[in-house]
């Protein structure tokens, strides 16, 4: 089995981590969703590194990466991001984003369009109506860190139920509950930078048209950004969809090897049954 390695790359004074499982082919990074790193990808990273070298990132201010001095925008961390996909060199490299990681890929494939192959968004929150943005803003409170842990007792709870939902067995629910939160808890009171940085977000629409790559959208019953997928393939020049029929807001988690399997095809072939 191959051992999977962790490292730091410098861009512009901020030193990030990443996680990374060696291999032949165009290489692919992963980008998680706000607040997780790239932890709670590491069910699915050795199923998608079968033929390919991965590379999950921790975005600034989440997992092990440093944050920014000021509060980012989605262009910082598109172009952090394109400087580590520098770093990392043997690019270009395939992108898979999952929620606020999809919206960052975008961007990165916009602002360095020669340094992209492929993309594959798992729950894209590119939205009809600007409006539906403003919403996520209703879900950045910071962390309490009371004395007494009631709040993220609640939470804790809260999660449970949605991986419950999204497929995950009973047996893991505690490993894997505690993967989520550990990340949350890490990235401190203020976690939610990277949702703020997409609530003001107003060019995500119009990038979908401006991204040539062949890009795949999962569309994951039980996540609300699924009702986006099929609008949004349709503004993107090379842009497709697929659906899975279980795995929720956590598809890499409560439906890994499926997963897996439709974005190896689609990295591998470029085709879908």
């Amino acid at each position: 089995m191959v051992k999977l390695r962790r490292g730091f790359l410098e861009v512009e004074d901020l030193q990030l981590h990443y996680r990374e499982l060696p291999g032949a082919g165009p290489p692919l990074l992963v980008l998680a969703q706000c607040p997780a790193s790239s932890a709670e990808w590491l069910i699915t990273l050795p199923l998608l590194a079968r033929s390919r070298r991965v590379v999950a990132l921790d975005l600034p201010g989440l997992g092990d990466s440093e944050e920014f001095r000021e509060p980012p925008l989605m262009p910082d961390y598109a172009r952090v991001v394109a400087g580590a996909l520098a770093a990392l060199g043997a690019g270009p490299f395939d992108l898979l984003g999952h929620h606020t990681g999809a919206a960052v890929a975008l961007a990165v494939a916009a602002q360095a369009p020669e340094q992209v192959r492929r993309l594959v968004f798992v729950g894209l929150p590119v939205y009809q109506r600007w409006q539906q943005r403003y919403r996520i803003l209703g879900r950045a409170a910071p962390n309490d860190f009371d004395t007494t842990g009631e709040a993220v007792q609640q939470g804790w709870a809260r999660t449970a139920t949605l991986l419950r939902e999204a497929g995950v067995a009973e047996a893991h629910l505690p490993d894997y509950t505690r993967l989520v939160w550990t990340a949350r808890l890490q990235a401190g009171p203020y976690w939610f930078r990277p949702y703020v940085a997409l609530a003001v977000w107003n060019e995500g629409r119009a990038l979908l048209a401006r991204v040539p790559h062949p890009t795949l959208i999962v569309a994951v019953t039980g996540d609300t950004l699924a009702l986006e997928a099929e609008w949004q393939a349709e503004q993107l020049p090379a842009g497709r969809v697929v659906s899975l029929s279980r795995g929720g807001s956590y598809p890499h988690l409560g439906n890994p090897t499926e997963l897996a399997e439709v974005v190896d095809r689609f990295l591998r072939e470029g085709s879908l049954p």
